[in-house]
């Protein structure tokens, strides 16, 4: 496998999976791309707080500004506007996990809890 260089984590605001190759959105508005799966960076040590939502999303918590339940969807609002679907699998666990993260930090996110 080639190696490339994977941005740090606090430069990353969400990876977006499309087939063979993976987006990097950045908090500064860029946008990376490799051809690498979503699946590759989801445990990858520079990534270890990110947070896999659905089979297309990796989302760093700090940037996620809400958190919301429409109807039977739980939709997750980045900081740059983007609005995520949360998988009817991963709900309960990420509930959780932001739930700890919230308290790692001490209660500072902006994501709205339900």
């Amino acid at each position: 496998m080639s190696t490339h260089k994977i941005p740090k984590h606090e430069e990353v605001a969400y990876l977006r999976g499309d087939r063979n190759y993976t987006f990097f959105h950045l908090s500064n508005g860029r946008k990376l791309i490799f051809s690498r799966t979503l699946r590759l960076y989801e445990f990858h040590h520079n990534l270890l707080y990110f947070i896999r939502v659905n089979k297309s999303y990796l989302l760093n918590p700090t940037y996620m500004r809400s958190i919301e339940q429409l109807g039977n969807k739980i939709i997750i609002q980045m900081q740059d506007g983007v609005q995520v679907r949360v998988s009817r699998k991963k709900y309960k666990i990420i509930k959780i996990w932001l739930n700890q993260f919230n308290n790692v930090l001490g209660g500072t996110t902006t994501s709205k809890i339900i």
